[in-house]
């Protein structure tokens, strides 16, 4: 009898690098201000009134206060000028050395800002996040009114998985550029992510509404409600993603989730094989599509796609998990204990993962591993219903009357469909007259 439980594959967060916004900084259309301007040096005067007016014909040295594209930090840098007399009889400062030396000043600064941003995003492409978001933050402090590099630092920090960093600079980046439609969407990607349906469907929607073509956000939306069990809802938001970006692997896969929640297998398998279509190494898609096999009973199809599943990603712990289920199916124990072994060095903190084993060891007749594993899936999960059932199993089977009965008590608690399951579970027939028994299944 098959005992354990499979699990659907949700995709990792795939790296979107597409989504990368590459900052180009207008380096021939800067802007700055001019705070102030203090004489430090003035020396001889000497000075030139041949041609109408009067001018110093040695240079003054002169402290200038500024700033860079309309940001607040005050810069300084010391520059030689001139004083001229105007028709008033009053000497004044030459502004346009102050001023092309200040413009070449921030001109050179935004360049700086320009390749340290780049370098960031050459970072992120390779992988090397930290570094990336190192050279991010460094091109901020060269140019913090720009937008772009918040959002690039932000989707950094996302990768990472520091989502409240990534979060704070969406938000910087926003409040830079309220109209900002790739922040909107990849914020509302990390309120996803952290559970924050509510914030994330309200970026997401904004997104939408800013820019009415942009699949991410649907795709994005479409992953909210399926994890809402709003499947029919978010059907409809990765069709619109699919009209948008028929490409896109990953909507397709998402969209044979929510077809497997609704019991759709056939369009769910369509959808996971149109994945793998659009892209052969998606490693999530093959998993998926096992899933379904498997509860079609084609368990060979189920291996062979899980076999691609772990070559493509040895370390896609979900694809052992699923492989083990079916092995479990076959009655192959010994290969799902192998299979579960791998899951749980990947995923140590999986509690379905020990409950499936614990029910594969207890197939075997090892109950003391059983009995430990579901120890350690209640640990992780004190209310998933499943390891307390089959702990019962395992206490009934060792004469441990008085566990088994607890056990079953709480399963039954939990998810009283056990109640009717314990009435034909042969592993209770050692308890099966005992009157606590025969009370908790209603005989």
């Amino acid at each position: 009898m098959n005992t354990m439980r499979l699990k659907i594959q949700q995709p990792i967060s795939f790296i979107l690098f597409f989504a990368i916004i590459i900052t180009i900084i207008p380096i021939n259309a800067l802007s700055f201000q001019i705070k102030s301007t203090k004489i430090t040096k003035v020396g001889e005067i000497n000075y030139d009134c041949r041609h109408g007016g009067c001018a110093t014909t040695k240079p003054i040295m002169v402290r200038v206060i500024y700033s860079c594209d309309n940001d607040n930090e005050s810069l300084s840098v010391d520059l030689e000028t001139t004083l001229y007399k105007n028709k008033w009889g009053e000497w004044l400062m030459n502004e346009h050395p102050i001023k092309y030396r200040v413009g070449k000043q921030c001109e050179q600064q935004n360049q700086k800002a320009f390749d340290l941003n780049d370098n960031g995003l050459r970072s992120s492409e390779q992988g090397n996040f930290n570094e990336a978001i190192a050279y991010y933050s460094k091109a901020i402090t060269l140019s913090p009114r720009d937008g772009g590099i918040y959002y690039n630092r932000g989707h950094a920090y996302n990768q990472l998985g520091e989502y409240k960093a990534a979060i704070t600079d969406f938000s910087k980046a926003i409040e830079l550029k309220p109209k900002y439609v790739d922040a909107y969407a990849m914020r509302g990607k990390v309120y996803r992510s952290l559970g924050k349906h509510n914030q994330a469907i309200t970026d997401l929607n904004k997104a939408i509404e800013l820019n009415p073509n942009d699949a991410f956000a649907y795709n994005e939306l479409g992953r909210i409600h399926n994890s809402l069990g709003k499947h029919e809802e978010a059907i409809t938001d990765f069709n619109k993603a699919i009209e948008l970006s028929p490409n896109d692997a990953s909507a397709y896969n998402e969209r044979g989730v929510a077809y497997v929640n609704l019991k759709n297998n056939n369009e769910a398998i369509a959808d996971f094989s149109k994945a793998i279509e659009l892209d052969e190494k998606n490693d999530t898609a093959y998993s998926n599509r096992a899933f379904v096999y498997d509860a079609l009973g084609k368990y060979d199809e189920a291996i062979a796609d899980l076999n691609i599943a772990i070559k493509l990603n040895p370390k896609n712990d979900t694809a052992y998990s699923n492989r083990a289920f079916v092995y479990d199916a076959l009655g192959k124990y010994d290969e799902a204990i192998a299979d579960l072994n791998i899951a749980i060095k990947l995923n140590p903190k999986n509690d379905t993962d020990y409950n499936n084993r614990g029910a594969a060891y207890n197939a075997l007749g090892k109950y003391d591993e059983a009995i430990a594993d579901f120890n350690k899936a209640i640990v992780l999960n004190p209310k998933f219903a499943n390891p307390y059932y089959h702990r019962a199993r395992s206490y009934s089977k060792t004469g441990n009357v008085r566990s088994a009965i607890k056990d079953l008590d709480k399963a039954i608690k939990l998810k009283p469909t056990y109640k009717n399951n314990a009435k034909t579970e042969k592993d209770f027939d050692t308890i099966r007259n005992n009157s606590d028994f025969k009370r908790l299944i209603g005989i």
